[in-house]
Protein backbone atom coordinates (compact mmCIF):
# COMPACT_ATOMS: atom_id res chain seq x y z
CA UNK A 1 0.00 0.00 0.00
CA UNK A 2 2.79 2.34 0.87
CA UNK A 3 4.51 1.49 -2.41
CA UNK A 4 1.40 2.38 -4.39
CA UNK A 5 1.02 5.71 -2.56
CA UNK A 6 4.65 6.54 -3.27
CA UNK A 7 4.19 5.65 -6.95
CA UNK A 8 1.08 7.85 -7.26
CA UNK A 9 2.82 10.77 -5.59
CA UNK A 10 5.77 10.44 -7.94
CA UNK A 11 3.46 10.30 -10.95
CA UNK A 12 1.65 13.48 -9.96
CA UNK A 13 4.94 15.24 -9.17
CA UNK A 14 6.12 14.52 -12.72
CA UNK A 15 2.79 15.34 -14.41
CA UNK A 16 2.10 18.75 -12.80
CA UNK A 17 5.34 20.43 -14.02
CA UNK A 18 4.66 19.06 -17.52
CA UNK A 19 1.23 20.65 -17.50
CA UNK A 20 2.60 23.95 -16.26
CA UNK A 21 5.15 23.99 -19.09
CA UNK A 22 2.28 23.77 -21.56
CA UNK A 23 0.63 26.89 -20.18
CA UNK A 24 1.10 29.97 -22.38
CA UNK A 25 3.75 32.42 -21.17
CA UNK A 26 3.44 36.20 -21.02
CA UNK A 27 2.66 37.98 -24.25
CA UNK A 28 5.68 38.89 -26.35
CA UNK A 29 6.63 42.59 -26.25
CA UNK A 30 5.30 44.68 -29.08
CA UNK A 31 7.48 45.89 -31.88
CA UNK A 32 8.51 49.51 -32.48
CA UNK A 33 5.62 51.95 -32.05
CA UNK A 34 3.92 53.47 -35.07
CA UNK A 35 3.17 57.15 -34.51
CA UNK A 36 0.45 57.25 -37.18
CA UNK A 37 -1.42 54.31 -35.63
CA UNK A 38 -1.20 55.92 -32.19
CA UNK A 39 -2.66 59.20 -33.47
CA UNK A 40 -5.38 57.42 -35.45
CA UNK A 41 -6.38 55.55 -32.33
CA UNK A 42 -6.68 58.90 -30.52
CA UNK A 43 -9.42 59.90 -32.98
CA UNK A 44 -9.01 63.69 -33.10
CA UNK A 45 -5.68 64.27 -34.86
CA UNK A 46 -6.59 63.88 -38.55
CA UNK A 47 -5.13 67.25 -39.57
CA UNK A 48 -1.82 66.58 -37.82
CA UNK A 49 -1.68 63.10 -39.38
CA UNK A 50 -2.31 64.57 -42.81
CA UNK A 51 0.42 67.18 -42.27
CA UNK A 52 2.90 64.55 -41.09
CA UNK A 53 2.21 62.42 -44.16
CA UNK A 54 2.45 65.40 -46.53
CA UNK A 55 5.91 66.22 -45.18
CA UNK A 56 7.03 62.55 -44.86
CA UNK A 57 7.72 63.09 -41.17
CA UNK A 58 5.62 60.07 -40.19
CA UNK A 59 7.88 57.82 -42.26
CA UNK A 60 10.96 59.57 -40.92
CA UNK A 61 9.95 59.24 -37.27
CA UNK A 62 8.88 55.61 -37.62
CA UNK A 63 12.22 54.85 -39.26
CA UNK A 64 14.08 56.49 -36.38
CA UNK A 65 12.02 54.60 -33.80
CA UNK A 66 12.76 51.33 -35.59
CA UNK A 67 16.50 51.87 -35.94
CA UNK A 68 17.53 54.05 -32.99
CA UNK A 69 18.75 52.99 -29.56
CA UNK A 70 19.17 56.58 -28.47
CA UNK A 71 17.18 58.64 -26.02
CA UNK A 72 13.76 58.24 -27.64
CA UNK A 73 11.32 60.88 -28.94
CA UNK A 74 8.46 63.02 -27.67
CA UNK A 75 5.60 64.32 -29.86
CA UNK A 76 3.23 67.17 -29.04
CA UNK A 77 0.13 66.36 -31.13
CA UNK A 78 -2.26 69.28 -31.79
CA UNK A 79 -5.91 68.30 -31.95
CA UNK A 80 -8.16 69.08 -34.90
CA UNK A 81 -9.72 71.89 -32.85
CA UNK A 82 -6.24 73.37 -32.41
CA UNK A 83 -5.81 73.59 -36.19
CA UNK A 84 -9.36 74.94 -36.62
CA UNK A 85 -8.54 77.82 -34.29
CA UNK A 86 -5.72 79.04 -36.57
CA UNK A 87 -6.35 81.98 -38.83
CA UNK A 88 -7.61 80.89 -42.27
CA UNK A 89 -4.77 80.22 -44.69
CA UNK A 90 -2.07 79.90 -42.02
CA UNK A 91 -0.82 76.55 -43.27
CA UNK A 92 -1.32 77.28 -46.95
CA UNK A 93 0.90 80.35 -46.71
CA UNK A 94 3.84 78.21 -45.60
CA UNK A 95 6.25 76.77 -48.12
CA UNK A 96 6.88 73.04 -48.19
CA UNK A 97 10.12 73.50 -46.25
CA UNK A 98 8.36 75.63 -43.62
CA UNK A 99 5.67 72.97 -43.21
CA UNK A 100 8.41 70.42 -42.59
CA UNK A 101 9.90 72.72 -39.93
CA UNK A 102 6.48 73.19 -38.34
CA UNK A 103 5.97 69.44 -37.95
CA UNK A 104 9.53 68.89 -36.71
CA UNK A 105 8.93 71.67 -34.18
CA UNK A 106 6.36 69.40 -32.49
CA UNK A 107 8.89 66.57 -32.08
CA UNK A 108 11.60 66.48 -29.40
CA UNK A 109 14.65 64.25 -30.00
CA UNK A 110 14.40 62.85 -26.47
CA UNK A 111 11.85 60.84 -24.51
CA UNK A 112 10.15 62.84 -21.74
CA UNK A 113 7.75 61.43 -19.17
CA UNK A 114 5.50 63.98 -17.49
CA UNK A 115 7.73 63.93 -14.42
CA UNK A 116 10.95 64.41 -16.39
CA UNK A 117 9.65 67.68 -17.88
CA UNK A 118 10.33 69.25 -14.48
CA UNK A 119 14.06 68.79 -15.02
CA UNK A 120 14.13 69.87 -18.67
CA UNK A 121 16.81 72.47 -19.39
CA UNK A 122 15.49 75.43 -21.37
CA UNK A 123 15.57 76.18 -24.19
CA UNK A 124 14.62 72.66 -25.27
CA UNK A 125 15.76 71.57 -28.72
CA UNK A 126 13.30 70.15 -31.25
CA UNK A 127 13.81 68.11 -34.40
CA UNK A 128 13.79 71.39 -36.32
CA UNK A 129 16.68 72.75 -34.26
CA UNK A 130 19.36 70.46 -35.63
CA UNK A 131 22.46 70.23 -33.48
CA UNK A 132 22.46 73.82 -32.26
CA UNK A 133 19.94 75.89 -34.20
CA UNK A 134 16.75 77.89 -33.60
CA UNK A 135 13.21 76.45 -33.30
CA UNK A 136 13.45 75.79 -29.56
CA UNK A 137 10.76 75.54 -26.86
CA UNK A 138 10.50 76.65 -23.24
CA UNK A 139 8.97 73.96 -21.02
CA UNK A 140 8.03 74.55 -17.38
CA UNK A 141 6.08 72.67 -14.70
CA UNK A 142 4.08 74.44 -11.99
CA UNK A 143 3.44 73.39 -8.39
CA UNK A 144 0.45 71.27 -9.48
CA UNK A 145 2.68 69.25 -11.85
CA UNK A 146 1.02 70.90 -14.83
CA UNK A 147 3.44 71.10 -17.76
CA UNK A 148 3.35 74.25 -19.91
CA UNK A 149 4.95 74.74 -23.31
CA UNK A 150 5.82 78.19 -24.72
CA UNK A 151 7.08 79.07 -28.19
CA UNK A 152 7.44 82.83 -27.82
CA UNK A 153 4.32 83.27 -29.97
CA UNK A 154 1.80 81.13 -28.10
CA UNK A 155 1.68 78.85 -25.06
CA UNK A 156 -0.35 75.82 -24.04
CA UNK A 157 -0.54 73.06 -21.46
CA UNK A 158 0.39 69.45 -22.07
CA UNK A 159 -2.74 67.32 -22.05
CA UNK A 160 -3.51 63.62 -22.23
CA UNK A 161 -0.71 61.15 -22.87
CA UNK A 162 -1.64 58.97 -25.85
CA UNK A 163 1.51 56.97 -25.17
CA UNK A 164 4.15 57.49 -22.48
CA UNK A 165 6.54 54.54 -22.59
CA UNK A 166 10.06 54.42 -23.96
CA UNK A 167 11.01 55.06 -26.76
CA UNK A 168 8.02 57.27 -27.71
CA UNK A 169 5.83 59.67 -25.75
CA UNK A 170 2.86 61.35 -27.46
CA UNK A 171 1.00 64.15 -25.66
CA UNK A 172 -2.11 65.96 -26.79
CA UNK A 173 -2.01 69.78 -26.96
CA UNK A 174 -4.93 72.11 -27.65
CA UNK A 175 -2.89 74.65 -29.63
CA UNK A 176 -0.62 74.40 -32.63
CA UNK A 177 2.92 75.28 -31.53
CA UNK A 178 3.86 78.25 -33.71
CA UNK A 179 7.63 78.75 -33.80
CA UNK A 180 8.85 82.28 -33.23
CA UNK A 181 11.24 81.81 -36.16
CA UNK A 182 8.26 81.54 -38.55
CA UNK A 183 5.46 83.49 -36.85
CA UNK A 184 7.26 85.93 -34.55
CA UNK A 185 7.70 89.64 -35.15
CA UNK A 186 10.41 90.17 -37.73
CA UNK A 187 13.21 92.51 -36.56
CA UNK A 188 13.66 95.75 -38.52
CA UNK A 189 16.25 95.76 -41.26
CA UNK A 190 19.60 97.02 -39.90
CA UNK A 191 20.91 100.31 -41.23
CA UNK A 192 23.82 99.98 -43.66
CA UNK A 193 27.09 100.07 -41.80
CA UNK A 194 29.54 102.91 -42.37
CA UNK A 195 32.27 102.12 -44.83
CA UNK A 196 35.54 101.16 -43.26
CA UNK A 197 38.33 103.63 -43.85
CA UNK A 198 40.99 102.11 -46.03
CA UNK A 199 44.64 102.49 -44.99
CA UNK A 200 46.53 105.13 -46.90
CA UNK A 201 48.91 104.06 -49.58
CA UNK A 202 51.83 105.59 -47.74
CA UNK A 203 51.23 103.67 -44.56
CA UNK A 204 54.33 101.87 -43.45
CA UNK A 205 52.44 99.23 -41.43
CA UNK A 206 51.94 96.11 -43.53
CA UNK A 207 48.98 93.84 -42.78
CA UNK A 208 50.25 90.31 -42.45
CA UNK A 209 48.04 87.27 -42.95
CA UNK A 210 46.16 86.08 -39.89
CA UNK A 211 48.23 83.81 -37.73
CA UNK A 212 51.47 84.50 -39.58
CA UNK A 213 53.04 86.34 -36.66
CA UNK A 214 52.98 83.24 -34.46
CA UNK A 215 53.68 80.68 -37.14
CA UNK A 216 57.04 79.49 -38.36
CA UNK A 217 57.94 76.70 -40.73
CA UNK A 218 58.30 73.37 -39.02
CA UNK A 219 61.99 73.02 -39.99
CA UNK A 220 62.85 76.47 -38.68
CA UNK A 221 61.03 75.75 -35.42
CA UNK A 222 62.97 72.52 -34.92
CA UNK A 223 66.27 74.21 -35.74
CA UNK A 224 65.57 77.07 -33.33
CA UNK A 225 64.71 74.62 -30.56
CA UNK A 226 67.92 72.68 -31.21
CA UNK A 227 70.03 75.85 -30.99
CA UNK A 228 68.24 76.93 -27.82
CA UNK A 229 68.75 73.54 -26.21
CA UNK A 230 72.48 73.34 -26.87
CA UNK A 231 72.86 76.99 -25.81
CA UNK A 232 71.27 76.06 -22.50
CA UNK A 233 73.73 73.18 -22.18
CA UNK A 234 76.68 75.54 -22.77
CA UNK A 235 75.40 77.98 -20.13
CA UNK A 236 75.06 75.22 -17.56
CA UNK A 237 78.59 73.98 -18.23
CA UNK A 238 79.99 77.52 -18.03
CA UNK A 239 78.20 78.12 -14.73
CA UNK A 240 79.53 74.83 -13.40
CA UNK A 241 83.09 75.77 -14.33
CA UNK A 242 82.79 79.11 -12.58
CA UNK A 243 81.43 77.39 -9.52
CA UNK A 244 84.38 75.02 -9.35
CA UNK A 245 86.86 77.85 -9.80
CA UNK A 246 85.21 79.86 -7.00
CA UNK A 247 85.52 76.97 -4.55
CA UNK A 248 89.03 75.88 -5.53
CA UNK A 249 91.63 76.50 -2.73
CA UNK A 250 94.65 78.67 -3.50
CA UNK A 251 97.32 76.76 -5.28
CA UNK A 252 94.88 74.11 -6.50
CA UNK A 253 94.09 73.91 -10.19
CA UNK A 254 90.60 73.69 -11.61
CA UNK A 255 91.45 70.30 -13.02
CA UNK A 256 92.01 69.06 -9.51
CA UNK A 257 88.67 70.43 -8.40
CA UNK A 258 86.94 68.75 -11.29
CA UNK A 259 88.66 65.51 -10.37
CA UNK A 260 87.44 65.94 -6.79
CA UNK A 261 83.81 66.19 -7.97
CA UNK A 262 83.44 63.86 -10.99
CA UNK A 263 79.87 62.83 -10.17
CA UNK A 264 78.61 66.43 -10.08
CA UNK A 265 80.27 67.21 -13.42
CA UNK A 266 78.79 64.17 -15.13
CA UNK A 267 75.35 65.00 -13.71
CA UNK A 268 75.48 68.54 -15.07
CA UNK A 269 76.54 67.32 -18.52
CA UNK A 270 73.70 64.79 -18.65
CA UNK A 271 71.22 67.44 -17.53
CA UNK A 272 72.32 69.81 -20.27
CA UNK A 273 72.15 67.12 -22.95
CA UNK A 274 68.69 65.93 -21.87
CA UNK A 275 67.37 69.50 -21.90
CA UNK A 276 68.59 69.98 -25.45
CA UNK A 277 67.11 66.69 -26.65
CA UNK A 278 63.77 67.37 -24.92
CA UNK A 279 63.49 70.76 -26.60
CA UNK A 280 64.24 69.21 -29.99
CA UNK A 281 61.69 66.40 -29.56
CA UNK A 282 59.02 68.87 -28.43
CA UNK A 283 59.55 70.92 -31.57
CA UNK A 284 59.21 67.82 -33.75
CA UNK A 285 56.03 66.68 -31.99
CA UNK A 286 54.27 70.04 -32.28
CA UNK A 287 51.51 69.71 -34.92
CA UNK A 288 51.85 71.88 -37.93
CA UNK A 289 49.12 74.48 -38.45
CA UNK A 290 46.40 73.79 -40.99
CA UNK A 291 44.83 70.49 -42.03
CA UNK A 292 47.60 68.35 -40.50
CA UNK A 293 46.70 69.69 -37.05
CA UNK A 294 43.02 68.80 -37.49
CA UNK A 295 43.53 65.05 -37.61
CA UNK A 296 42.28 64.53 -34.06
CA UNK A 297 39.26 66.81 -34.41
CA UNK A 298 35.94 65.53 -33.06
CA UNK A 299 33.80 63.61 -35.57
CA UNK A 300 31.40 65.84 -37.45
CA UNK A 301 27.70 65.99 -36.62
CA UNK A 302 26.94 68.47 -39.41
CA UNK A 303 26.19 66.89 -42.77
CA UNK A 304 26.72 70.17 -44.61
CA UNK A 305 30.28 70.47 -43.31
CA UNK A 306 30.96 66.85 -44.21
CA UNK A 307 29.78 67.55 -47.77
CA UNK A 308 32.10 70.53 -48.17
CA UNK A 309 33.47 69.40 -51.55
CA UNK A 310 32.10 71.32 -54.52
CA UNK A 311 31.10 68.07 -56.21
CA UNK A 312 28.16 67.78 -53.76
CA UNK A 313 26.75 71.30 -54.17
CA UNK A 314 23.52 70.17 -55.87
CA UNK A 315 22.89 67.42 -53.32
CA UNK A 316 23.49 69.90 -50.48
CA UNK A 317 20.96 72.25 -52.03
CA UNK A 318 18.39 69.44 -52.23
CA UNK A 319 19.07 68.53 -48.60
CA UNK A 320 18.47 72.13 -47.60
CA UNK A 321 15.34 72.59 -49.72
CA UNK A 322 13.71 69.50 -48.21
CA UNK A 323 14.96 70.27 -44.68
CA UNK A 324 16.35 66.75 -44.44
CA UNK A 325 19.75 68.21 -43.51
CA UNK A 326 18.26 69.50 -40.24
CA UNK A 327 16.74 66.12 -39.57
CA UNK A 328 20.06 64.34 -40.22
CA UNK A 329 21.97 66.67 -37.90
CA UNK A 330 19.45 66.08 -35.12
CA UNK A 331 19.88 62.31 -35.53
CA UNK A 332 23.67 62.54 -35.54
CA UNK A 333 23.52 64.38 -32.22
CA UNK A 334 21.12 62.01 -30.47
CA UNK A 335 21.51 58.58 -32.09
CA UNK A 336 23.81 55.75 -31.05
CA UNK A 337 23.48 54.07 -34.45
CA UNK A 338 24.91 56.75 -36.69
CA UNK A 339 24.00 57.23 -40.36
CA UNK A 340 25.30 56.31 -43.80
CA UNK A 341 24.71 58.50 -46.86
CA UNK A 342 25.05 57.62 -50.53
CA UNK A 343 25.76 61.14 -51.82
CA UNK A 344 25.11 61.75 -55.54
CA UNK A 345 27.73 63.99 -57.12
CA UNK A 346 26.95 66.88 -59.44
CA UNK A 347 27.82 64.53 -62.32
CA UNK A 348 25.08 62.17 -61.08
CA UNK A 349 22.55 65.01 -61.25
CA UNK A 350 23.69 65.82 -64.78
CA UNK A 351 22.92 62.24 -65.85
CA UNK A 352 19.26 62.56 -64.85
CA UNK A 353 16.76 63.17 -67.61
CA UNK A 354 15.70 66.79 -67.91
CA UNK A 355 12.85 67.68 -65.57
CA UNK A 356 13.03 64.52 -63.44
CA UNK A 357 13.30 66.36 -60.12
CA UNK A 358 10.95 69.16 -61.11
CA UNK A 359 8.37 66.57 -62.09
CA UNK A 360 8.26 65.22 -58.53
CA UNK A 361 6.00 66.58 -55.83
CA UNK A 362 7.66 68.05 -52.71
CA UNK A 363 6.75 64.89 -50.80
CA UNK A 364 8.40 62.71 -53.46
CA UNK A 365 11.52 64.88 -53.38
CA UNK A 366 11.74 64.35 -49.62
CA UNK A 367 11.31 60.62 -50.18
CA UNK A 368 14.15 60.61 -52.73
CA UNK A 369 16.51 62.30 -50.29
CA UNK A 370 15.54 59.95 -47.45
CA UNK A 371 16.25 57.08 -49.85
CA UNK A 372 19.90 58.18 -49.96
CA UNK A 373 20.27 57.75 -46.19
CA UNK A 374 20.70 54.47 -44.29
CA UNK A 375 19.64 54.59 -40.62
CA UNK A 376 22.93 53.04 -39.40
CA UNK A 377 26.65 53.69 -39.70
CA UNK A 378 28.31 51.29 -42.14
CA UNK A 379 32.00 51.13 -42.90
CA UNK A 380 32.90 49.77 -46.33
CA UNK A 381 33.80 46.39 -44.81
CA UNK A 382 30.45 46.28 -42.98
CA UNK A 383 28.58 47.03 -46.20
CA UNK A 384 30.42 44.14 -47.80
CA UNK A 385 28.86 41.73 -45.31
CA UNK A 386 25.30 42.72 -46.28
CA UNK A 387 23.49 40.50 -48.74
CA UNK A 388 19.91 41.36 -49.58
CA UNK A 389 17.37 44.04 -48.81
CA UNK A 390 18.53 46.93 -46.62
CA UNK A 391 16.25 49.55 -45.06
CA UNK A 392 16.67 53.25 -45.76
CA UNK A 393 15.32 56.30 -43.96
CA UNK A 394 12.47 56.20 -46.45
CA UNK A 395 11.48 52.65 -45.46
CA UNK A 396 9.91 53.50 -42.12
CA UNK A 397 9.36 50.53 -39.79
CA UNK A 398 9.27 47.85 -42.48
CA UNK A 399 8.08 49.47 -45.67
CA UNK A 400 9.37 49.76 -49.22
CA UNK A 401 12.19 52.01 -50.48
CA UNK A 402 14.96 49.48 -49.84
CA UNK A 403 18.33 48.70 -51.45
CA UNK A 404 19.79 45.43 -52.63
CA UNK A 405 23.42 45.63 -51.46
CA UNK A 406 26.08 43.03 -52.35
CA UNK A 407 29.86 42.82 -52.41
CA UNK A 408 31.48 43.37 -55.81
CA UNK A 409 35.17 42.46 -55.57
CA UNK A 410 36.83 45.04 -53.36
CA UNK A 411 33.83 47.34 -53.64
CA UNK A 412 30.10 47.25 -52.92
CA UNK A 413 27.30 47.28 -55.49
CA UNK A 414 24.09 49.11 -54.60
CA UNK A 415 20.97 48.33 -56.63
CA UNK A 416 17.61 50.07 -56.46
CA UNK A 417 15.77 47.88 -58.96
CA UNK A 418 15.93 50.77 -61.45
CA UNK A 419 19.66 51.51 -61.52
CA UNK A 420 22.79 50.33 -59.74
CA UNK A 421 26.10 51.92 -58.79
CA UNK A 422 29.44 51.30 -57.09
CA UNK A 423 30.53 53.35 -54.11
CA UNK A 424 33.33 55.90 -54.34
CA UNK A 425 36.01 56.56 -51.74
CA UNK A 426 34.35 57.76 -48.51
CA UNK A 427 34.55 61.48 -47.77
CA UNK A 428 33.53 60.78 -44.17
CA UNK A 429 34.28 57.44 -42.55
CA UNK A 430 34.35 58.16 -38.83
CA UNK A 431 31.39 57.31 -36.61
CA UNK A 432 28.65 58.57 -36.49
CA UNK A 433 28.57 59.55 -40.20
CA UNK A 434 29.75 57.64 -43.26
CA UNK A 435 29.41 59.31 -46.67
CA UNK A 436 30.12 57.52 -49.96
CA UNK A 437 29.98 59.39 -53.29
CA UNK A 438 27.93 57.74 -56.04
CA UNK A 439 28.05 58.69 -59.72
CA UNK A 440 24.34 57.94 -60.24
CA UNK A 441 21.34 59.25 -58.39
CA UNK A 442 19.68 56.29 -56.60
CA UNK A 443 16.22 56.06 -58.16
CA UNK A 444 13.75 54.18 -55.92
CA UNK A 445 11.72 51.51 -57.66
CA UNK A 446 8.54 52.77 -55.98
CA UNK A 447 8.85 56.11 -57.81
CA UNK A 448 10.63 55.20 -61.06
CA UNK A 449 9.93 51.49 -61.58
CA UNK A 450 7.40 50.28 -64.18
CA UNK A 451 3.86 50.79 -63.02
CA UNK A 452 1.68 47.65 -62.90
CA UNK A 453 -0.97 47.49 -65.63
CA UNK A 454 -4.39 48.78 -64.72
CA UNK A 455 -6.64 45.81 -63.95
CA UNK A 456 -9.45 45.17 -66.45
CA UNK A 457 -12.87 46.29 -65.25
CA UNK A 458 -14.95 43.54 -63.69
CA UNK A 459 -17.79 42.22 -65.86
CA UNK A 460 -21.18 43.73 -65.17
CA UNK A 461 -23.40 41.53 -62.98
CA UNK A 462 -26.16 39.60 -64.75
CA UNK A 463 -29.58 41.24 -64.53
CA UNK A 464 -31.79 39.89 -61.80
CA UNK A 465 -34.62 37.59 -62.98
CA UNK A 466 -37.09 38.85 -60.41
CA UNK A 467 -37.74 42.57 -60.71
CA UNK A 468 -40.35 42.71 -57.98
CA UNK A 469 -38.11 41.47 -55.20
CA UNK A 470 -37.16 44.24 -52.84
CA UNK A 471 -34.01 44.24 -50.74
CA UNK A 472 -34.20 45.42 -47.20
CA UNK A 473 -31.88 48.35 -46.60
CA UNK A 474 -29.30 47.97 -43.87
CA UNK A 475 -29.73 50.50 -41.12
CA UNK A 476 -26.40 49.78 -39.45
CA UNK A 477 -23.39 52.09 -39.90
CA UNK A 478 -20.14 50.36 -40.63
CA UNK A 479 -17.51 51.38 -38.11
CA UNK A 480 -14.01 52.24 -39.33
CA UNK A 481 -11.31 49.72 -38.50
CA UNK A 482 -9.58 50.39 -35.21
CA UNK A 483 -5.92 51.31 -35.70
CA UNK A 484 -3.34 49.35 -33.80
CA UNK A 485 0.32 50.09 -33.25
CA UNK A 486 1.27 46.42 -32.94
CA UNK A 487 3.07 44.50 -35.64
CA UNK A 488 1.55 41.55 -37.61
CA UNK A 489 3.72 39.12 -35.68
CA UNK A 490 2.18 40.37 -32.42
CA UNK A 491 -1.33 39.74 -33.76
CA UNK A 492 -0.38 36.23 -34.86
CA UNK A 493 1.05 35.48 -31.41
CA UNK A 494 -2.06 36.86 -29.76
CA UNK A 495 -4.26 34.67 -32.00
CA UNK A 496 -2.18 31.60 -31.16
CA UNK A 497 -2.42 32.21 -27.40
CA UNK A 498 -6.07 30.94 -26.98
CA UNK A 499 -5.14 27.70 -28.76
CA UNK A 500 -2.28 27.13 -26.37
CA UNK A 501 -4.61 27.78 -23.45
CA UNK A 502 -7.15 25.20 -24.71
CA UNK A 503 -4.41 22.61 -25.13
CA UNK A 504 -3.18 23.24 -21.59
CA UNK A 505 -6.72 22.87 -20.22
CA UNK A 506 -7.17 19.51 -21.93
CA UNK A 507 -3.88 18.28 -20.47
CA UNK A 508 -4.95 19.33 -16.98
CA UNK A 509 -8.32 17.56 -17.33
CA UNK A 510 -6.78 14.37 -18.67
CA UNK A 511 -4.12 14.20 -16.00
CA UNK A 512 -6.69 14.95 -13.28
CA UNK A 513 -8.84 12.00 -14.40
CA UNK A 514 -5.79 9.75 -14.63
CA UNK A 515 -4.60 10.84 -11.18
CA UNK A 516 -8.04 10.26 -9.69
CA UNK A 517 -8.18 6.76 -11.19
CA UNK A 518 -4.74 5.91 -9.81
CA UNK A 519 -5.54 7.23 -6.36
CA UNK A 520 -8.92 5.40 -6.38
CA UNK A 521 -7.19 2.16 -7.19
CA UNK A 522 -4.70 2.71 -4.43
CA UNK A 523 -7.20 3.52 -1.75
Amino acid sequence: MAARSLLAAAFLALAVPAVLCQAPGPAAPKGPPNVTAILEKGGQYTTFIRLMKATQQDTQLNSQLNNSFGSGYTVFAPTDNAFNSLKPGTLNKLSQQEQVSLVQYHILPQFYSLDSFETASNPVRTQASGSDGPYTLNITADSNSQVNVSTGVDATSVGTALRASMPLAVYSVDKVLLPNDLFGVKPPMPAPSASTKKPSKGSSVAQSPAGSADTAPTGAAAGGARVAGWSLAALILTAAGSLFQAHTPTGTTTTGAMAASPRLAILLVLLAASSALAAEQKAKAKPAPGPAGEADAAPTTDVNKALKDDQFSEFKQLLHDTRVDTQINAQLTDSYNGLTIFAPTNAAFDKLKAGVLNGLSPQEQIQMVLYCVLPRFYSLSMLGTLDGKVNTQGSGHDGPYKYDIKRAGNNVNVSTGVNSMLLGSPVSKEFPLAIYPVDKFPLPYELFGPKPPTPAPAPAPAPSKSKTKKHKKSTGIAEPPVADDSTPSDNQKAAAAPGAGVAATRWVAALSVLGAAVLGGLF
